[in-house]
């Protein structure tokens, strides 16, 4: 086949999806995991696994807050959180507010629970349900998101949803930086959830928490959690097994385009 030129037109969805602009903004790496030392990597996973166990005994306590082990700061709580009943903007690492008062244009740099970075839930279409796709900014993701664009026509149906290293920044396999991301969903005009992965909360409750964000914040139910991964067997195996329950659960299915 003829390659498309640089700027080719893809697909419609409010505004030209345009393989050009996208291009650009996947290009853009920053420090990948696989240039760490490997005993940062084990510092930081015990690290983590330890503010789970200190969060977890403070709210069995019922203290306020923990003592973060690497700098010994003192960290609010989810409950002592959500005791405030609203976001306080700051960032907090068990923000149980999705990060609602945090500005959208610093969210991708302070989120720690999963939160809506680009464009907004509430204005999608709400006579159909609402698709939501993995997306990772490269080629497959975009793939992806032209048949979908294709098959709701002019419908606002489509929500980006990305998982990205909560300490790096970084999008795995893409090893793209989740501002790149923002650039991205902006080029195509449509809305983002960014999904901060850390070492002690398994995938598949971190990617619940983000669906279920969807699923409240939308005006229409999710519909179907889709993917890019063109047939690839195994990897449909594996988000049968980590995703499929949360999937499920909300009343969707996986869909591969």
């Amino acid at each position: 086949r003829r390659r498309p030129r640089s700027g080719a037109v893809y697909a419609q969805y409010g505004s030209t999806i345009r393989l050009g602009a996208l291009a650009r903004t996947a290009g853009r790496t920053g420090i990948g995991c696989s240039r760490r030392h490997m005993c940062d990597d084990i510092e930081d996973c015990c690290a983590s696994s330890e503010i789970a166990s200190r969060h977890d005994a403070a709210v069995a306590a019922g203290n306020p807050t923990y003592n973060d082990p690497k700098t010994g700061y003192s960290v609010f709580t989810a409950t002592a959180l959500a005791a405030r009943k609203k976001c306080c903007g700051c960032g907090c690492r068990h923000c149980p507010f999705n990060h609602a008062a945090v500005p959208v244009q610093r969210r991708a740099a302070k989120i720690q629970t999963p939160a809506l970075l680009r464009g907004s839930l509430v204005e999608l279409d709400a006579d159909a349900g609402i698709d939501v796709l993995l997306w990772s900014g490269g080629k497959d993701s975009l793939l992806a998101a032209r048949a979908l664009c294709r098959e709701h026509g002019n419908k606002r149906r489509l929500v980006l949803l990305t998982t990205f290293d909560a300490g790096s920044r970084q999008v795995a396999h893409q090893e793209v930086q989740i501002d790149a991301i923002c650039e991205q969903a902006e080029s195509l005009d449509l809305p983002l959830v960014g999904c901060p992965l850390v070492p002690h909360i398994p995938y598949g409750t971190r990617l619940d928490e983000a669906l279920r964000l969807v699923q409240r914040s939308a005006p229409a139910p999710v519909a179907r959690v889709c993917t890019g991964d063109l047939h690839l067997e195994h990897v449909a195996a594996w988000r049968e097994e980590r995703i499929g329950p949360a999937v499920r659960a909300l009343g969707a299915t996986l869909h591969s385009p």
